[in-house]
């Protein structure tokens, strides 16, 4: 549990400074951490009390373009994909919607597209826009914003 803590807070932070002066540094944190995230990913993939936080890390990683630069968009993706279909009971982000996250989860979704739309997979990225167009948790968020 500590160790999925240590690295969500390190993606946190990574992704909270990202576009600043210490970009490669966190890049290169990140890519040799890589190995240790990829444990934390796949352990939090795995237990629906620590779904969250996985998809946290993922969200966060996307946002520092860890994948991209790295060459993972796909790893990305699959993290992304994986990790929204965990939840606690119940499958999917309308379940991680419940324990409170909707700015997570609208972050996530728009990660996937991206990730898809990078990768060429425009068919894919308008089914993930769609998908986010289509959960009306985000679609209230969005509008209490603007107002």
């Amino acid at each position: 549990m500590r160790h999925s803590e240590f690295y969500r807070l390190a993606a946190v932070r990574a992704g909270q400074t990202w576009c600043g002066p210490r970009d490669v540094d966190w890049l290169i944190r990140l890519r040799t951490e890589l190995p240790n995230l990829r444990t934390v990913l796949d352990h939090c993939a795995s237990r629906d009390d620590l779904a969250v936080a996985g998809v946290e890390i993922a969200v966060d990683l996307a946002r520092t373009r860890c994948w991209f630069f790295g060459s993972t968009l796909g790893e990305g993706r699959h993290w992304l994909e994986r990790l929204l279909a965990t939840g606690p009971g119940v499958r999917g982000a309308p379940a991680m919607a419940a324990s409170g996250t909707p700015a997570l989860i609208a972050g996530a979704l728009a990660m996937k597209a991206w990730i898809a739309l990078c990768q060429g997979d425009n068919p894919a990225a308008g089914t993930f826009l769609a998908e986010c167009r289509a959960w009306p948790g985000i679609c209230r968020t969005a509008r209490r914003r603007r107002r």
